[in-house]
């Protein structure tokens, strides 16, 4: 029992160091390339978590809560911070024609905060930071 909870907990880091190296090729690409690096990361999250940006923003509430529903709450909270990042990275684009649309996008990571917050015994001020940021998008 012990060896499979070790490994269950792995797999959970694992995700999360996965979904961090995502953020941070978001957060440092070129502007130039943003566009593909959105694109790209779009896809991983499909291949990975079987949801992907456009999903993400063409979903209702409860539809994504039922997509979210299983992952773990670390998990949620590095989505809501991806899409904070691929917000940013659309600002500095300024394509008012790109697929992804920003407000959309941050209605719905601040919906995960939200939803974070609603499950969650424990205010996170790192939380609420972010879903003032995604606020400024709105």
């Amino acid at each position: 029992m012990e060896s499979r909870t070790d490994f269950i907990l792995r797999e959970i880091e694992q995700l999360g160091l996965f979904l961090k190296k995502l953020i941070q090729e978001v957060n440092e690409v070129d502007s130039n390339e943003a566009e593909d690096t959105i694109n790209k990361t779009s896809e991983v999250l499909k291949a990975q978590f079987q949801i992907s940006i456009s999903e993400i923003i063409e979903l209702n509430k409860n539809e994504l809560t039922h997509k979210i529903n299983n992952l773990h709450e670390s998990h949620i909270e590095k989505f809501a911070e991806l899409i904070n990042e691929i917000v940013k990275k659309l600002s500095i684009i300024g394509k008012s024609e790109y697929k992804f649309n920003k407000k959309e996008l941050a209605s719905k990571a601040i919906f995960l905060i939200e939803y974070l917050d609603s499950k969650s015994d424990t205010f996170s001020i790192s939380r609420m930071n972010l879903k003032k940021k995604l606020q400024q998008n709105l």
